[in-house]
């Protein structure tokens, strides 16, 4: 069985904008067949796809988790050179990062956060403050299947980031973590990077 993240890489060199979409015929990782939609590329988009260089994911450990590879390996069909770097270190300079800690943690980071998080996560937002945070993070809504409502302080402190800083810092709300859910995380990053083209440089949430 080809996985969706090979069909992705295929699609996107056979000229398509890669999978759009995967819906399974039964719960990964029990299924024998999956229906893709993907859409044929746009050439002046494509050109400017070619320009994403390298990003860095933001994990809770050296060893990537489940969601963090797959999104990884989407990036990678999507051209792009993927760094890592684990909660703590120094970022990679001058590149966009994507942060998988409230996937990777069962708890949400800022729930009763200890000065050591508090410490390394403005250290994490100075060092990216001239470049874009994709912080990924477990729903915090109730009608989106929101488990733990700490969840959404993520969602306050980027505003406020936003607002007080001028960082683009945008959030991405998640309730699965399969292959759907990481080509949502690479459409949610060209967004975030149209955006930063804008005249007004205007990133939304």
């Amino acid at each position: 069985m080809v996985a969706p993240e090979v069909w992705d890489i295929k699609l996107r060199e056979a000229g398509f904008a890669g999978v759009h979409a995967v819906s399974f015929d039964n719960h990964l990782p029990y299924y024998n067949s999956a229906n893709i939609i993907a859409r044929p590329a746009i050439s002046s988009i494509s050109s400017q796809e070619q320009t994403r260089t390298r990003i860095t994911l933001l994990t809770a450990s050296s060893k990537l988790g489940s969601f963090a590879g797959i999104v990884k390996r989407a990036l990678e069909g999507a051209k792009y050179i993927v760094d890592q770097c684990t909660w703590g270190q120094t970022s990679p300079d001058g590149q966009d990062l994507i942060s998988f800690l409230d996937i990777d943690e069962p708890e949400p980071l800022l729930k009763e956060v200890s000065a050591n998080d508090l410490s390394k996560f403005v250290q994490t937002v100075n060092e990216t403050s001239q470049f874009a945070i994709l912080w990924l993070t477990r729903p915090a809504q109730s009608a989106c299947g929101c488990r733990d409502a700490n969840f959404g302080q993520i969602l306050g402190a980027a505003r406020t980031i936003r607002a007080e800083l001028a960082v683009d810092f945008a959030t991405l709300e998640l309730d699965e973590t399969d292959a759907n859910a990481a080509f949502a995380v690479l459409r949610v990053l060209a967004k975030i990077e149209r955006g930063r083209k804008r005249p007004d440089g205007e990133v939304d949430n």
